[in-house]
């Protein structure tokens, strides 16, 4: 009797888990969707295929942001970025000796 008391509440509250993932899962789905179709929040697809979102601003436009993340992919993988990294902590390190 026990049993199905137990089995009947974790069933009930496993449901509602995954009743409130689902709802919020597809209200964030159709709040970015309108966002984007008023052009509110602007997007395109990287070559990974993963959609880039960014906020409309007149000022920049969509080629300056994909430039920008271009270069930014980039800088990722180039070496002299870490030098310049390694430089300015070495830099912080210097000026934080206090000898007179």
């Amino acid at each position: 009797m026990y049993e199905v008391a137990i089995g009947y509440v974790v069933g009930t509250v496993v449901g509602l888990i995954l009743f409130r993932m689902a709802i919020r899962e597809r209200i964030v789905t159709a709040t970015l969707d309108m966002l984007i179709q008023e052009e509110y929040v602007k997007s395109w697809e990287d070559e990974d295929g993963v959609t880039q979102l960014y906020k409309w601003q007149e000022a920049v436009d969509e080629d300056t942001w994909r430039r920008l993340y271009e270069r930014m992919e980039e800088m990722a993988g180039d070496s002299r970025l870490e030098e310049l990294l390694d430089e300015l902590e070495e830099q912080i390190e210097n000026d934080k000796d206090d000898t007179p």
